[in-house]
């Protein structure tokens, strides 16, 4: 008798650690996460909140963001994109918005077009999106959700604007690009990553 409410005590005991040890280490994974921008922002978000379902996802806006953990504090007047001879393409922090309604199609070379913004991490917890203007349009942040029995948090993402708050999902961790891309800014305006730019 006294065997078994021992082996029970341990093994409560074992499990108790067990689930301690697995409580810290889902802590220190979540700290690591949002330490990370790169990992945090990089990616596909939709407004889509069942974005399983094709079909509301085709109604829905997509916001694609790259961001690099190289290139966080650019400066955007001096944006090098590409080396044509070395054939080296510069990695460098962008988004694009595709709304429904947008066919992004270029009748005079008969291609899809995506237009690629600037954006920026502001150091704190937030991606800056940019206009043409290299003006704030909005941003992407984050809000961590309460902890489960396992110490795991879910990262609820906001797209805040000047005219409201919008509950966005992250369903890739890769950024997409459909077509050829041009990037709109005040310092760089040009067909993106080829060799045709015109700098301001």
């Amino acid at each position: 008798m006294y065997d078994i409410i021992i082996f029970i005590l341990v093994l409560t005991a074992a499990l108790m650690l067990c689930l301690m040890h697995t409580r810290a280490d889902n802590a220190k994974v979540f700290d690591a996460q949002i330490k990370n921008p790169e990992g945090l922002f990089n990616g596909t978000f939709t407004d889509v909140r069942d974005w399983k379902d094709e079909l509301k996802l085709i109604k829905g806006d997509d916001i694609c963001v790259s961001v690099s953990n190289k290139n966080l504090n650019y400066d955007e007047k001096n944006l090098i994109f590409t080396n044509t001879e070395k054939k080296i393409d510069e990695n460098f922090n962008c988004y694009f918005i595709r709304h429904p309604e947008d066919t992004m199609y270029d009748e005079k070379t008969g291609e899809l077009e995506t237009t690629w913004y600037l954006c920026k991490y502001d150091g704190v917890g937030s991606i800056l999106l940019l206009d043409e203007n290299n003006e704030e349009l909005g941003r992407i942040t984050f809000v961590p959700g309460k902890e489960n029995w396992l110490g795991k948090r879910e990262l609820k993402y906001y797209l805040i604007t000047k005219d409201k708050k919008t509950r966005i999902y992250k369903r890739a961790d890769s950024a997409y690009n459909a077509g050829t891309a041009y990037l709109k800014s005040k310092y760089y305006k040009g067909v993106y990553p080829l060799d045709e730019s015109d700098t301001d």
